[in-house]
């Protein structure tokens, strides 16, 4: 129970009620504005004795970003940022339409492959260009390309096949990922 001007109410109608005072307040505001304004017509002189006016937070959907891919700065001048955004839209509409772990494990493979010291920077762009087709692809409503996707899976195998543990996460996502596709 919430005590107000003497009177218990509940959360729900303490709730309304706060609403209907700021609601006031920001009308008493706006109107104190309005009146400088037409005081500063009256004079000819402005004044800046204004209200500030705090700014609606809009809340556009209930869609949550996460920011899956961390990239230390040594990385940057692999792949840019832009490029991150990119990939990390695509793996938040994986985790959000398609499978969260699919997701997790991509995220992860990512990051450990752009700070692998057993992948030339060279091949880091191309593996980089490669999941992010394959994102891409796992993402879309239209006809997918399987065929494409099963090469690019391929050859992110042959080229990752000298970094170790890369290599092996590499052996169960790529098939993952194929599995994904075909469905």
């Amino acid at each position: 129970m919430y005590e107000f001007q003497g009177h218990y109410l509940c959360l729900s109608c303490y709730e309304r009620a706060m609403g209907i005072i700021i609601h006031q307040k920001q009308e008493a505001e706006r109107m104190i504005n309005y009146l400088h304004d037409r005081i500063d017509e009256t004079v000819g002189v402005r004044s800046n004795a204004r209200i500030q006016m705090p700014q609606p937070i809009i809340h556009t959907g209930s869609h949550n970003t996460q920011n899956h891919i961390h990239v230390d700065r040594s990385v940057i001048g692999v792949i840019n940022t832009g490029q991150i955004q990119s990939l990390n839209q695509k793996l938040d509409n994986i985790s959000n339409n398609t499978d969260p772990e699919l997701a997790a494990k991509l995220k992860s493979f990512t990051e450990n492959m752009l700070v692998s010291k057993q992948v030339s920077e060279e091949n880091k762009k191309t593996v980089f260009e490669g999941l992010s087709f394959l994102a891409e692809q796992l993402n879309t409503t239209q006809e997918k390309k399987p065929s494409i996707a099963k090469q690019i899976v391929s050859s992110i195998g042959s080229t990752i096949q000298t970094a170790g543990s890369l290599a092996v996460l590499w052996q169960t996502l790529g098939p993952l990922i194929l599995r994904h596709l075909a469905n």
